[in-house]
């Protein structure tokens, strides 16, 4: 289509193109606009600005730039873009510096930007109009699996042209391998340092064996721990190892990637002295081959566990080593050696733990039981669950188990004089003993009285006795510590603390006897001091606050009027509420009682159903409306508020 003049729009007729009622020169395709328009272009060059002829700019003459008096001009040309033409090298690994060759690069290193992949900017460090050269460095972060595209960016004009697809293939490497051999037993913590091992996409494989599962992989480092050598055939055998990302192999130096499984670093553990132990002990190991890594040498370096258990090491030669175990659970273990760099030792040597109990603090306790027992031996279960103490025919709950020592409190033993004896069943072995606990009446604490036998928190109780001891005695009234101000053999004082109104067990604990005699009761008085608000509505449903003391039970009742009052609720043992129910509508006042009820104790206070607190509905109208909601209601009544 072509343009058509003269044309007519909005009864204008038009001789050439117009920007009327648009942004760009147009025409009409016919002599009538009918809404189709046609956009006109310049067939030759820039046209001539109204600013002057001297500021006509011509985009094919490369020689050309926007004149000084003209700032505000734009110049399109194809000239000053840059292009990158080739790279080299086109593959490599961290450190390598790559040359980027093409025109009109800044000359300064801040005016450009070389991308690898999307993401990574590789340091530029030298350039020249049409040579620029960047250094990949370490944790570059770039991907080893893939090919990544190279991209140059100049300041001020944006990424430049490339002569065809420039890419380029980064290559993980590894810049070191320790140890490289070690025991044929494995144990062998093996680092690899390197760059470009992307955790999700890296195999490890030592020979034709796969063992990413067993490696700790990071960008820059892999670590795993060698397993025993899984043929003979590999055994003093260079075996190649092969470092996969994706499908890349990653760059290793010449014989460094190799790992051997070797007899001359394997330790050998033959004997140990002694073979069974009843406690704390120092054994000698005897072997070969025990120091003959540099590494080995340092005690800190090699570690013997029996049982799961440290024998901590202090001197080692190539022939034995010294170490300490404070104790193992009872029965026959294997020891267990790894030294750090080398890897597992053969070992053919075992330990007996003795099952032994050589001691029970303290020996005589009161009858009542209730003291922390130390039984002190070898070999205990370390889990709490697999130990079970009886002192005499009763169970001793233990407290906490150590291989050589239980804490168990002892259970009571009435008026049976006779020693008890102590039995230890662990990890089901029943251990031999000739340990037994002696009840006597002349320790035991005795409670004869409590003065006063009854009143509330904070008051000061007498408790009168035998047998108490000071700096080891506490008391607890219920389940509640009552604060010991002074004690004698013979007298207690002490503040009782907040409980549950009804009588509550007064016991004595001393720590080297045990407890009283549980006997001897205090009453905790039931009050009831107020009630907030006092008076309310006929209609009920008010929240009340009830303030006293002795509150805090699981049988606790308030009835209003001889009705129970609802949703009751035990803030604290001095404060309780519950929601008033309905009473029978009255034209005056009622008083009524509020009555607390716990442990067969009650306590009350007045409340008044108050008439002119009662509101009351006499009407409402209308008295129908439609489905779809929106009537206004009038109610009619009395005391709203």
């Amino acid at each position: 289509q072509s343009c058509i003049f003269p044309f007519t729009f909005n009864s204008v007729s038009y001789t050439s193109c117009t920007t009327i009622n648009d942004t760009q020169q147009w025409c009409s395709p016919s002599p009538i606009y009918t809404g189709q328009r046609l956009y006109c272009t310049p067939s030759t060059s820039v046209p001539v600005s109204s600013c002057g002829v001297s500021s006509v700019i011509n985009p094919n003459t490369c020689s050309q730039t926007v004149p000084t008096t003209n700032p505000l001009l734009f110049l399109f040309t194809p000239c000053s873009v840059g292009t990158v033409t080739s790279i080299s090298p086109v593959q490599g690994v961290a450190g390598t510096a790559i040359t980027i060759t093409g025109t009109n690069f800044g000359t300064n290193n801040c005016e450009n930007q070389v991308f690898i992949g999307s993401i990574y900017q590789c340091p530029i460090t030298s350039v020249s109009s049409t040579q620029i050269v960047c250094q990949i460095g370490s944790n570059s972060s770039l991907d080893a699996s893939t090919i990544q595209n190279i991209s140059v960016a100049r300041d001020q004009q944006g990424f430049l042209i490339n002569n065809g697809l420039l890419q380029f293939q980064f290559q993980a490497s590894v810049t070191n391998f320790s140890p490289n051999q070690g025991s044929i037993l494995g144990g062998t913590q093996v680092t690899i340092n390197g760059n470009g091992f992307a955790p999700a996409n890296t195999r490890v494989i030592i020979g034709i064996i796969d063992y990413t599962s067993q490696s700790t992989i990071t960008y820059s480092q892999i670590t795993f721990a060698t397993p025993s050598v899984p043929s003979n055939l590999y055994i003093n055998q260079a075996i190649p190892v092969t470092i996969l990302i994706g499908t890349n192999r990653a760059i290793c130096p010449s014989a460094t990637c190799m790992f051997q499984w070797s007899t001359s670093d394997t330790p050998f553990v033959d004997s140990v002295s002694p073979t069974a132990i009843t406690g704390t002990q120092m054994l000698t190991l005897t072997g070969r081959n025990l120091a003959a890594n540099p590494t080995a040498a340092i005690p800190s370096n090699t570690h013997v566990t029996i049982n799961g258990t440290s024998c901590n090491v202090t001197s080692i030669t190539n022939s034995t080593i010294l170490c300490q175990i404070s104790g193992a659970a009872a029965g026959n273990y294997s020891i267990l050696v790894s030294i750090d760099g080398v890897g597992n030792a053969a070992s053919v040597a075992s330990l007996i733990s003795t099952a032994a109990l050589s001691s029970v603090s303290p020996m005589t306790i009161g009858t009542n039981g209730g003291v922390l027992l130390t039984i002190n031996g070898n070999g205990f279960a370390s889990n709490i669950n697999n130990v079970q103490v009886n002192v005499g025919s009763s169970s001793c709950a233990i407290v906490q188990v150590t291989q050589n020592q239980i804490q168990c409190i002892a259970p009571a033993r009435g008026s049976n004089g006779s020693p008890a004896v102590i039995s230890v069943i662990s990890n089901g072995v029943l251990f031999p003993s000739t340990l037994s606990l002696t009840y006597s009446t002349t320790v035991t604490p005795t409670i004869s009285s409590v003065s006063p036998t009854s009143g509330s928190a904070s008051q000061l109780l007498t408790i009168t006795g035998t047998n108490f001891v000071s700096n080891e005695t506490s008391v607890v009234v219920g389940n509640v510590p009552c604060a010991i101000f002074s004690v004698s053999m013979t007298s207690i004082a002490c503040t009782v603390g907040s409980s549950p109104a009804g009588s509550q067990p007064v016991i004595v604990q001393v720590t080297s006897a045990g407890n009283s005699n549980s006997n001897v009761q205090f009453q905790y008085a039931l009050r009831v001091n107020s009630v907030a608000p006092a008076r309310g509505s006929y209609g009920g449903g008010q929240l009340l606050t009830i303030v006293g003391d002795g509150f805090d039970g699981s049988n606790l009742t308030i009835t209003l009027c001889s009705q129970t009052c609802q949703s009751i609720t035990v803030l604290s043992n001095t404060q309780v509420t519950c929601i008033t129910p309905a009473a029978t509508a009255s034209v005056s006042d009622t008083t009524c009682s509020l009555i607390v009820s716990i442990g067969g104790l009650t306590q009350t206070v007045s409340y008044v159903y108050q008439a002119n607190l009662t509101a009351s509905v006499t009407s409402v109208s209308p008295t129908r409306g439609g489905t779809g909601g929106g009537t206004t209601l009038t109610i009619t009544g009395t005391n709203f508020p």
